[in-house]
């Protein structure tokens, strides 16, 4: 299969990192290797943002520190050589199995939907917006208020409404407009 092309996922419960990797290159970006997002600091096939690449590949034992974590993805964030494919598909795997990880310690059924807002939100901060919502409560957490006003998801004031079902619709709502796989 080409590098820009994946496969979609059409299973409701998502139970192996290849899984979840296909999902996100699917629904993150082009699925390219060598991806940027023009907005963020977002790129390669699973759109990792500098932060949380730097956090993968140090929690990968690939780098001791975050400044070598990040220049060892600046290498690679945007290239199509096969050690840096590798690279990038070893830190999807490991990342998915640390989100999975927590995921289960929050008590967060690994749906599709779910993985995709703990890739989105944080596994933290995805197991925060589920409960709120189930509550039919507010999110309090002021990290997980701030990366939910980030999103794209809302128009106008919504973007400043913490309740967790709005937030878990409008996301949805978007998903579904982006003609996000299986969701």
């Amino acid at each position: 299969m080409p590098d820009n092309e994946v496969e979609k996922i059409v299973c409701e419960d998502i139970v192996e990192p290849t899984d979840g990797c296909n999902l996100m290159a699917t629904g993150e970006g082009s699925g390219g290797y060598d991806a940027q997002n023009d907005k963020t600091t977002a790129a390669g096939r699973y759109q990792f943002v500098d932060k949380t690449a730097a956090y993968t590949l140090t929690g990968m034992g690939r780098a001791s520190s975050t400044e070598e974590a990040l220049e060892l993805w600046s290498n690679c964030k945007n290239s199509t050589e096969p050690e840096c494919k590798q690279l990038q598909d070893e830190m999807c795997n490991w990342y998915f199995n640390d989100t999975l990880s927590q995921m289960s310690h929050y008590g967060v059924a690994p749906t599709k939907f779910n993985m995709y807002l703990a890739w989105n939100q944080g596994a933290m901060g995805a197991s925060k917006i589920i409960e709120a919502a189930k509550n039919n409560e507010q999110v309090t957490d002021e990290t997980v208020k701030r990366n939910m006003r980030g999103q794209q998801f809302f128009s106008g004031d919504e973007s400043n409404n913490y309740d967790g079902q709005l937030f878990l619709d409008e996301m949805e709502s978007y998903l579904e407009r982006q003609n996000y796989p299986g969701i």
